[in-house]
């Protein structure tokens, strides 16, 4: 008697929401006895740690843990219309190939910074104690992806105000000195005055603040004007990082890792914001092909927390501005970073279009 395992075609790319279907075989070579047919799903997560006081010692031993996070299971034998009455009993099967089906839907998610494994297994039982129990295990990869989010999502919003407070420089009416001659970068100056920029930043995404691997991150940069001022704004530069937060915990140890993904950055760019006659109040937006076409590195690993393991983020968008004014000195760069916590999703697969599933029936 033999037993296995077989996944339906469609489920060999299994991802969150799908349903796993599939058969278990049994391959009866004479008519035997079977008290029950059960087929489980099993998802495992292992870690590895050292202790910090481990960590300066040249002899060290990692502290491991281990935890089954799901567990889903369906009995295939008896069916459901002949359990009552049936526990304790057993059936014959003739000889031959039985095949019993069964199902599983998926809703979870998983880590890369520890070992992860998915299987299956199915157990035939039978009723001779001298006789092993039929087993088989089917290890698969698993494929995470949330659900969509709302098609008209709200804004959340992280601001950054800045005052740019510089020397009004106005030209002296004095006699010039001899010394100019000799100095002429030297500028005589009289009693300076004050011209103060007042902006405020608004750097917006969707709420909840949600993006995918392998997309663009829908962002939204505004420059607002808090008063009046006549100079011109410039954009020197812009960056666009995704921080990454790895906790670990177990029971002898713990760990926190920060990685670092820099999705663009510009420098160099000297683009004007606005104008200098925009009223107070007035909303200047960054043009997005900046950061289009640039999206969230595929590689990354998406927010999970399970079984003492989390990894959460936090985006980082960091602008370079400057202010230029006829009255003042052009003063250096000033950046102005802004931060927002975001959950990170996988990639969604893409759907087929209808001609394609035209073409292919």
């Amino acid at each position: 008697m033999n037993i296995q395992i077989v996944l339906d075609p469609h489920s060999q790319v299994i991802t969150t929401g799908d349903t796993i279907t599939g058969r278990v075989l049994l391959d009866v070579r004479k008519r035997s006895n079977i008290t029950a047919i059960d087929v489980k799903l099993r998802g495992y997560i292992r870690t590895s740690l050292l202790s910090e006081n481990d960590m300066d010692t040249d002899t060290f031993k990692p502290y491991h843990d281990k935890h089954e996070f799901l567990r889903l299971s369906q009995t295939l034998l008896p069916p459901p219309q002949a359990r009552k009455g049936f526990w304790g009993s057993s059936m014959a099967l003739s000889a031959g190939q039985h095949d019993f089906p069964f199902e599983f839907k998926v809703k979870s998610s998983f880590p890369d910074e520890v070992e992860i494994a998915y299987c299956i297994k199915a157990t035939a039982t039978r009723p001779d104690l001298f006789k092993d129990n039929l087993q088989t295990t089917y290890h698969f990869n698993f494929r995470p992806i949330e659900q969509a989010w709302d098609p008209m999502p709200r804004l959340t919003s992280v601001k950054h105000q800045h005052q740019f407070d510089l020397q009004r420089i106005t030209p002296s009416s004095e006699t010039a000195s001899p010394d100019d001659e000799y100095f002429p970068d030297m500028v005589r100056t009289a009693a300076p005055d004050r011209e103060l920029a007042s902006i405020l930043v608004d750097a917006r995404l969707p709420k909840p603040a949600i993006l995918f691997c392998n997309h663009d991150v829908p962002l939204d940069i505004t420059i607002r004007k808090v008063n009046a001022f006549s100079g011109q704004l410039y954009l020197q530069s812009l960056q666009v990082t995704l921080i990454g937060y790895t906790q670990i915990q177990t029971q002898a140890a713990s760990r926190r890792k920060v990685d670092t993904w820099v999705v663009m950055s510009n420098c160099n760019l000297d683009i004007p914001i606005g104008y200098p006659e925009d009223a107070a109040g007035a909303h200047m937006a960054l043009p997005p092909m900046l950061w289009r076409h640039k999206p969230v590195p595929a590689s990354v690993t998406p927010s999970f927390d399970v079984c003492g393991v989390s990894r959460h983020y936090e985006l980082e968008i960091t602008l370079g501005l400057t202010y230029e004014s006829s009255h003042t000195s052009r003063p250096g760069t000033v950046w102005l970073p802004l931060r927002q916590p975001v959950d990170l999703h996988p990639d969604f697969p893409a759907l087929p279009s209808p001609a394609n599933i035209s073409s292919s029936s």
